[in-house]
């Protein structure tokens, strides 16, 4: 079981801080040992006084803060972070963990889970809120998917796309000033490197991987 008695906290919003400090306050083995909203004064307190946790809004200076979050793991290797945010796409989330984050929490569940977090942490695991949690699951069969693939050229996208909004062969070859023989073999083409057998199955895969957008496709222009 790690200690994580000490706590540092890097804020964005007062309000929102206020309510972390009243979740620690009410805890006797926690004690809030710093509250930083600056690079300057957080590094200094990390070399001389250094916490058990370090929880980090991402909220305001994103990349800036996460540069923050290596630095403190250099300058303390057994320091454990966690970072929370109001919203948390796809690049914010796994540059969070690249950068040495151990967790991830949605201003949502906090109050009410970082209790609950915090104990997860203490007892060696890696918290997230459940929309977090989805994102790095998906990463791995994305990456599943990604290796069974090959590489997709430009045209190969373009004609995939017209297929998605419902184009004829016809349609493809007056759109992108080709013949229907050749929009025939790029199909064929694009079939092959996905390892799938017919339209529908290429479209499926080709989504979960984002290759395309079947929502909002827009028409170019011949």
């Amino acid at each position: 079981m790690l200690d994580m008695s000490r706590v540092f906290i890097v804020y964005s919003d007062w309000a929102f801080l206020k309510k972390i400090e009243a979740v620690i306050s009410a805890r006797s083995d926690l004690s809030l040992a710093g509250v930083y909203a600056d690079e300057k004064n957080l590094v200094s307190a990390l070399a001389s006084t250094p916490p058990d946790l370090l929880l980090i809004d991402l909220d305001d200076n994103e990349q800036n803060r996460l540069g923050w979050i290596r630095q403190a793991v250099v300058q303390q290797p057994h320091l454990v972070t966690l970072v929370y945010a109001k919203e948390a796409d796809d690049q914010c989330v796994f540059e969070a963990f690249q950068s040495g984050a151990y967790g991830f929490l949605l201003k949502e569940d906090i109050p009410g889970k970082l209790v609950e977090s915090l104990e997860q942490v203490a007892a060696g695991g890696a918290p997230m809120s459940a929309v977090v949690a989805r994102k790095v699951i998906q990463s791995f069969w994305k990456s599943k998917l990604y290796a069974d693939v090959d590489y997709l050229s430009f045209r190969e996208r373009e004609i995939l796309g017209l297929v998605s909004r419902g184009f004829t062969y016809a349609e493809i070859a007056d759109e992108v000033s080709i013949s229907p023989h050749t929009v025939h073999s790029h199909i064929k083409n694009i079939y092959g490197k996905l390892h799938v057998n017919g339209r529908k199955a290429a479209l499926k895969k080709a989504s979960l991987l984002g290759l395309i957008d079947t929502r909002n496709i827009p028409r170019t222009a011949g």
